[in-house]
């Protein structure tokens, strides 16, 4: 068992052809954030 993945490894992530498949879009990041930070509050995690 190896503990760190040589440099070749097929691990690194692309969304770029994610992409090109129909009808999948991307939000802005700021929205995600807003959303997840409303959420802990709603659920009482953050002030």
């Amino acid at each position: 068992m190896r503990a760190i993945a040589p440099a070749d490894d097929r691990s690194h992530f692309s969304p770029a052809k994610n992409a090109q498949a129909p009808g999948l879009t991307f939000r802005p990041v700021e929205d995600t954030l807003r959303d997840e930070i409303d959420g802990f509050r709603r659920h009482g995690l953050m002030p």
